[in-house]
């Protein structure tokens, strides 16, 4: 009896043991917090403590962060890049790192490097990649203020920045940072971090949903002790921003988010990367060639480089074309230089043993390296070639000893003399400032050599001619902004053109265009001519190939620039030659000259003017039943004639949102914002796309167009409210955007404010936005606060475009309003007609779309288009 009673009352004093030492934490101080302003902390108010700031002691990386120093066969990597895998360690993905252990040459590490920075930089249109930049300079911050850059503290200030505030409880190796938003999210958040024993203090991001880890033993650790060690009320903000979190996504989906690398690129960049090398695949099937080099002339301030592979066809291989792809570096100091592709295609008919592959480069005088790969595309055979080159400082230091004897080489001799007219040389300079030109712009010249007499024309027309320097112009170049195509000539004594150079005004962020510069229509040529073509490729798009045709057969396949390729071309009647240029999603143009004609050749337009109207009753409801003879179409008052006709529910769209941040959108950017990322993600088709401008006091494009919402989601998390308004410029920036896109285009325009700094009046805007063919959806939000001119400007601006234009207050309304928008943009009428041969290229043709015999109908359409 007595020993049952003992043994229950050890029981009863052992599970009370238990409960205190449980408990005792919770009535005891908490530990010491020593404070660390951020750099931001005066701002909030958070003075600096009279405490040193806490003991950081470097070590070298532990378990998975070690960075290997070790490349393939052993050999040691160079300095320079053990400390670019150290800093790049968190960006690098495992095939990212797989493949460049695999490179063995020093040039190709740092090719690869250049390219994997390039495959992250944000704007490629500005000199400076800002996220290489900002790695860098966060790196070396967590190197400066922890003494290492391999645990999560270090991770969470590369990814988001620096915390507005942060302390460390000393006792217990924690440290605690508040962000009040951060690059990855607009939200307040915290991270707690700390030292687990034995990871030579290296902390860790504490989760709330695990335990916490300190000495020996797992406590949890409640959001109030933490409040307890760093009292703060941007400490207690962000705690409770993370239980709030809880209720929109679990922490743990929020801590991924903002962790994870940004703009990690797709993994076909580095297959790309290898194939425009010259490295051979393993147990490549190899054959042999013939190289032939020679320096023809000067290009500005470079050599001309001309080559010639003679590659053999391989016995019962003729029938049909034989097809090679050249692949070229060149290297020097251990830096890639130049690299390029061509792929050549020579007919079967009048065919050789040997199958002339002919190349030209523009390269600096001195020493480099050329590396060949040839690859016969049929029998996937291969030739590696190695050069090393002299690059001359003049043609007649070189000399081409040999080369009138080649015959490969021969039909090259026209080509070669284009080349070498000499180095005087003119180049337009464009104007600064303004995204659009408009007005009164001048125009300077960069000119190299002598010349009789400089002339300038503008589309075609002459407009100026100088006898002097500076060779300068001023022109006029309207109200609205326009394409249009400056040129400059410079003439020697006898009236001949030795020097050129144009530039295109006002191109738009998605033009593309190919267009023959050299040889010139209606002109003759014996033998061969060298083809000089310009291409202009759309904002964020990639050139995937640039094929030149001589009549239906393709003689061979550019990848890069410059676009430069001799061609042997008929010299016994009428050929034309055709350049098409090809995107990477599939878009292609072309353009077309004819050479050796007896006289002028005339050219016929068969464009087809495309127009996506709106059908609605008067309850503004879509009408979807109409067909073709309902319709009546007039350009410039003259009836068109339906070449086709479609009525689409799924029609794909070209969308941009212009959103207003200036600073009185603060209060309602955020859920503007969220907003228009659930609209995309749900909306956003793989055959749309859509762009985001943001503007205050001027526009800037925040994502290029693309139709991936992830894209489009992080450029919209990324706005901040600040400055003015200058609505009617970013409009007109907006819709200039545009240009160069064809099919269905809108723009979804969000503002709470009148314009107050731009250039543009309403009235020009208005005139543009007409003429641009774009459909405009306005929102006016906070309408209760805008007078009513800024109300009107806001409907009149979709009205007259064929839009509709909403007031709100209730930001919930937002969703609703975009469910009709992009109802109204699904259903549409394709109307589409051959465009006007007989008018002014560049003069503005009204559109007028109506439903006979009904006219209770509304039909919303562009008013016309600029051909």
């Amino acid at each position: 009896m007595h020993e049952r009673l003992e043994l229950r009352l050890a029981i009863v004093c052992l599970v009370a043991l238990a409960i205190l030492w449980f408990l005792l934490p919770f009535f005891l101080p908490g530990p010491r917090a020593q404070e660390i302003p951020g750099p931001r902390a005066q701002e909030i108010g958070v003075a600096a403590p009279g405490a040193p700031a806490p003991e950081t002691v470097p070590s070298p990386a532990v378990e998975a962060a070690e960075v290997p120093t070790q490349g393939p066969e052993g050999k040691d990597l160079s300095a320079e890049h053990r400390d670019w895998l150290a800093k790049a360690n968190l960006l690098l993905t495992d095939w990212e790192r797989e493949y460049f252990f695999s490179l063995r040459e020093e040039f190709r590490r740092r090719a690869f490097v250049a390219e994997f920075w390039r495959q992250r930089d944000p704007d490629p249109r500005t000199h400076m990649n800002e996220l290489r930049r900002t790695w860098y300079d966060r790196m070396a911050e967590a190197k400066s203020t922890f003494g290492r850059i391999d645990d999560d503290r270090a991770r969470v200030l590369a990814t988001n920045g620096p915390p507005v505030f942060r302390c460390q409880v000393a006792d217990m190796k924690m440290e605690i940072w508040a962000y009040d938003g951060s690059d990855r999210t607009r939200r307040e958040f915290l991270m707690v971090f700390y030292a687990p024993v034995g990871r030579q203090g290296r902390y860790r991001i504490w989760e709330p949903q695990e335990g916490w880890p300190f000495a020996e033993h797992r406590y949890k650790l409640p959001s109030t002790n933490v409040r307890d060690y760093c009292e703060r009320p941007q400490v207690v903000s962000a705690m409770m921003s993370i239980s709030a979190s809880e209720q929109v996504e679990p922490y743990f989906l929020f801590l991924n988010r903002i962790l994870s690398p940004p703009m990690e690129p797709s993994p076909e960049w580095v297959a790309t990367f290898e194939a425009r090398s010259t490295r051979l695949p393993e147990e490549a099937d190899t054959f042999d060639a013939e190289l032939t080099l020679a320096y023809p002339g000067r290009h500005q301030q470079r050599t001309v480089l001309q080559g010639m592979v003679a590659a053999p066809v391989p016995p019962g291989e003729r029938d049909g074309p034989r097809r090679f792809l050249l692949t070229g570096e060149i290297v020097r100091a251990d830096e890639l230089f130049d690299s390029f592709r061509f792929r050549f295609e020579a007919p079967p008919e009048g065919a050789t043993d040997l199958v002339p592959l002919v190349f030209q480069r523009y390269l600096r005088p001195g020493p480099a390296t050329l590396l060949l790969k040839v690859e016969d595309l049929d029998g996937r055979r291969f030739a590696c070639l190695e050069r090393t080159l002299e690059i001359p400082h003049t043609v007649e230091a070189a000399g081409t000893p040999g080369i009138e004897d080649s015959e490969l080489f021969r039909f090259l001799a026209e080509a070669e003399a284009a080349t070498a007219l000499g180095e005087r040389n003119i180049r337009l300079l464009p104007p600064d400032g303004a995204a659009v030109h408009t007005g009164k712009v001048r125009f300077d010249t960069l000119a190299v050599g002598d010349f009789e007499r400089v002339e300038f024309s503008l589309d075609g027309q002459p407009i100026m001619t100088k006898n002097r320097p500076p060779f300068s112009v001023e022109l006029d170049l309207g109200n609205l902004p326009g394409m249009q195509r400056l040129r400059v000539s410079a003439l020697d004594a006898l009236g001949t053109e030795v020097a050129s150079d144009e530039i295109l005004l006002n191109p738009g962020g998605q033009s593309f265009r190919v267009r023959w510069l050299e040889p010139r229509a209606n002109r003759r040529y014996r033998g061969s001519t060298r083809a000089v073509i310009d291409v202009q490729i759309p904002d964020g798009e990639t050139l995937d190939r640039l094929e030149l045709f001589i009549g239906d057969h393709l003689a061979a396949t550019l990848f890069q620039p410059p676009f430069v390729q001799p061609l042997a071309v008929p010299d016994d009647g009428l050929a034309y030659l055709r350049a098409v240029a090809h995107l990477a999603d599939g878009h292609s143009t072309e353009d077309v000259v004819f050479i050796n004609a007896d006289g002028p050749v005339e050219t016929v337009d068969v464009r087809l003017v495309e127009i996506y109207a709106g059908v609605y009753d008067r309850r503004g409801r879509p009408v979807l039943d109409l067909a073709e003879e309902d319709f009546t179409v007039t350009e410039s008052d003259e009836p068109r004639t339906l070449q086709r006709f479609e009525h689409r529910r799924d029609l794909p769209i070209q969308t941009v949102l212009l959103i207003d941040t200036s600073a009185s959108m603060e209060d309602s950017l955020e859920q503007v914002t969220d907003t228009a990322r659930r609209y995309l993600d749900q909306t956003l088709r793989p055959e749309d796309r859509a762009a985001l401008v943001a503007f205050h006091h001027q526009p800037r494009v925040e994502s290029r167009f693309t139709n991936d919402p992830e894209v489009l989601s992080q450029a919209l998390g990324a706005l901040r409210a600040e400055g003015g308004t200058a609505l009617y410029d970013s409009l007109v920036f907006a819709l200039h955007y545009f240009h160069g896109i064809r099919g269905h285009k809108a723009l979804l325009l969000l503002s709470d404010g009148e314009d107050e700094s731009s250039g543009f009046d309403f009235e020009r805007t208005l005139e543009y936005a007409q003429h641009t063919g774009v459909t405009l959806y306005t929102i006016g939000l906070a309408a209760s606060k805008l007078d009513r001119d800024a109300k009107k400007v806001l409907r009149t601006l979709a009205e007259e475009t064929g839009g509709r234009s909403w007031m709100v207050d209730d930001l919930a309304e937002l969703g609703p309003i975009y469910d009709r928008i992009e109802l109204e943009l699904r259903s549409r009428y394709l109307l589409a007609y051959q465009a006007s041969g007989d008018r002014d290229e560049t003069a503005f043709r009204p559109v007028s779309v109506e439903v006979v015999g009904d006219r209770s109908l509304e039909v919303r359409a562009p008013s016309g288009y600029f051909p």
